[in-house]
């Protein structure tokens, strides 16, 4: 809308095109009036102008006063949610940030790593005690819980680390923490390694082993070690039965072995007797006697062949029985 000078009449048009206008209504409010060729014009508020913009004010507060104030959002209706970092939470009127969106996302890719491997197979190489293994699919990193499972190429002779896929070699340890011992991982056995966090731990070990060795076991038996099953060597002697014991000092060897309990030693030399000076006493061929005569302590006295002395006592073999004489 223009109008000539601020008291002059109004015009309302519709299109401009450089200094042509069209759709031009006159007298739009008031008297239609001319003008001459070149008369310049201005576009000025006018009282059209307010009431419009006064219109157009109360409509649109009169449609913001039919809006309904915001409701939290729930499952059946949209509304007002809060942000959230959790990645663990079980609510449902919170909605993800990006930063828990990478979260959960790097939480799975470490699951992902174990879930790749869970079924994961190789054959390793070495070189001395460290070895190596490409396993498929491929681990993306050492993650707490990382289960390989592995074909020992060669024995190990010490303390064992492995490098899977090339993420660097880590230390392989007993279950109870320790180092691998010599021949701890045998060739062309095939054995499970979990990851902790530092190290891989061999699984399915059985314990602790004792001190014992071969000697220490049974023959016929075995035991668990370190290096594997070993057969016993220990002799199982039984029961020795009865060993006499004929005179004093005598003695046995109990011979090396395992022995079942039944076995005895005992003693059945003759005991001390007095006998007179000059008396002939009986021993019967190969006895031994220890013999008190007259209250003289005499030495032990064996019945060899070519008589004894002892003590200032004699004794003789006459070919049939031993006799003491002075």
């Amino acid at each position: 809308m223009i109008q000539l000078t601020k008291t002059q009449k109004q015009y309302l048009y519709t299109e401009k095109t450089g200094n042509v206008l069209t759709g031009v209504t006159r007298a739009f409010e008031g008297v239609a009036q001319s003008w001459g060729a070149g008369t310049r014009v201005a576009r000025l508020f006018s009282a059209y102008d307010h009431n419009t913009f006064k219109a157009n004010i109360e409509d649109l507060d009169n449609r913001l006063g039919n809006i309904p104030a915001p409701q939290d959002a729930s499952l059946t209706q949209k509304g007002i949610v809060q942000l959230s970092n959790a990645t663990g939470s079980s609510s449902d009127t919170e909605v993800a940030t990006p930063k828990a969106v990478k979260n959960a996302y790097d939480i799975g890719l470490a699951a992902q790593a174990i879930i790749n491997n869970r079924d994961g197979y190789g054959t390793t190489t070495n070189s001395g005690n460290v070895y190596t293994v490409a396993l498929t699919p491929a681990p993306v990193a050492y993650v707490d819980g990382l289960r390989i499972t592995v074909k020992i190429n060669a024995a190990n002779t010490g303390p064992v680390s492995i490098n899977v896929n090339g993420l660097g070699a880590k230390s392989v340890l007993k279950s109870n923490g320790s180092d691998m011992t010599a021949n701890a991982l045998q060739a062309n056995s095939v054995y499970s390694f979990v990851y902790n966090g530092t190290a891989f731990i061999l699984q399915g070990e059985g314990g602790e082993y004792g001190t014992a060795v071969a000697s220490d076991v049974l023959s016929g038996k075995t035991i668990g070690t370190d290096e594997g099953i070993v057969s016993g060597t220990m002799v199982n002697q039984g029961s020795i039965g009865t060993k006499n014991l004929t005179f004093q000092n005598d003695s046995y060897t109990i011979p090396a072995g395992y022995h079942n309990g039944s076995g005895k030693v005992v003693s059945t030399y003759e005991a001390g007797r007095t006998v007179q000076e000059s008396s002939n006493v009986s021993l019967g061929n190969g006895a031994k006697v220890y013999a008190n005569l007259n209250g003289k302590q005499c030495a032990q006295i064996s019945a060899n062949l070519g008589g004894y002395t002892g003590g200032g006592w004699s004794i003789r073999y006459n070919g049939t029985e031993n006799y003491w004489m002075v």
